[in-house]
């Protein structure tokens, strides 16, 4: 079986019979407190920051945990998805 995820500027596929796919998984606050401070406080610069991290270690995917027991600004999924397409 065989998954796309399509980015603005590249694809990648996950296929079940194929190599494993690297996925960032370190934008998830729960148990990272300076990273749930940064998703209430809008900062954008520290969360861009772990993904760019992310990438350059290899992440071929990042993943976001939005539905979180931290209470976030109700503004920071639209600025943090178009983090994402860059």
């Amino acid at each position: 079986m065989q998954t796309k995820l399509e980015g603005r500027t590249k694809n990648h596929f996950v296929d079940t019979e194929g190599p494993g796919t690297l996925i960032g998984e370190k934008i998830n606050p729960t148990g990272n407190k300076k990273l749930s401070t940064a998703l209430q406080t809008d900062d954008h610069d520290y969360v861009q920051k772990l993904a760019l991290d992310q990438v350059a270690a290899g992440g071929m995917s990042l993943t976001s945990i939005s539905a979180s027991p931290v209470p976030m600004s109700p503004n920071y999924l639209k600025p943090l998805s178009r983090l994402w397409q860059r």
